[in-house]
């Protein structure tokens, strides 16, 4: 009869050992699916951290791109601006100085063919003079 109390203590014993692991292996399992469950909501907190940041960080690209275009566009039309007078003023110069050139230019051709006709027409007629002189005289 001991034999058979012990034999049914060892049973039981050994029954209760086999539910305690196995409720500590589902208690494992279950931690560990619990751990597995943080684990993938750190995992997704992490990727949308770090898509949140790139997106910042393609936001603030798009941002300095459009302040230079802004800066740039600026820096041209100012340049415009500014240039199309100067531009302006530089080709009513130009025209004015060609314009005096070409009266100066004008005016010393006249001249000189003015002193050419008149020199001209001072020696054929003292010319002329000398010889009806010279054939009057003798």
């Amino acid at each position: 009869m001991s034999s058979s109390r012990s034999s049914s203590r060892s049973s039981s014993s050994s029954s209760s050992s086999s539910s305690s692991s196995s409720s500590s292996s589902s208690s494992s399992s279950s931690s560990g699916g619990g751990g597995g469950g943080s684990t993938s909501f750190n995992s997704s907190f992490r990727s949308s951290s770090s898509n949140s940041s790139s997106s910042s960080r393609s936001l603030i690209v798009v941002v300095v791109v459009v302040i230079v275009l802004v800066v740039t566009i600026t820096i041209l039309v100012v340049t415009i601006v500014v240039m199309v007078p100067l531009v302006v003023v530089i080709v009513i110069v130009v025209v004015i100085i060609i314009i005096v050139v070409v009266i100066v230019v004008v005016i010393i051709v006249v001249i000189v063919v003015l002193v050419v006709v008149v020199v001209v027409v001072v020696v054929i007629g003292w010319g002329g003079r000398k010889r009806g002189e010279g054939g009057g005289v003798r």
